[in-house]
């Protein structure tokens, strides 16, 4: 289905707003993703707040909620129906 065919014939019906608490229970790394490594530089930046605290971005929530979808449905999701959003000042 191409994108412009799937914005045409998707509708939203409503919204599910998930609260909760994330505990790692292995390994997490998200990255930054600033490209280019300058000398005396960490190797491996975590995205970060305003505040300077960790933060996982609503893209990559995204990704896992729709990874648990397809495995749990045995189908694939289109991206158009996984949506994450936050409201100003809130986390997400």
């Amino acid at each position: 289905m191409s994108t412009h065919t799937a914005q045409t014939q998707l509708k939203l019906i409503g919204k599910l707003i998930l609260e909760g608490q994330m505990h790692c229970q292995t390994g997490l790394h998200i990255g930054a993703g600033k490209g280019s490594l300058e000398i005396g530089g960490a190797d491996n930046p975590v995205v970060k707040d305003s505040f300077g605290r960790p933060y996982v971005p609503g893209s990559s929530l995204r990704g896992r909620l729709r990874s648990l979808l397809e495995q749990a449905h045995g189908l694939a999701v289109p991206s158009e129906l996984v949506y994450l959003s936050r409201r100003k000042g809130q986390e997400v």
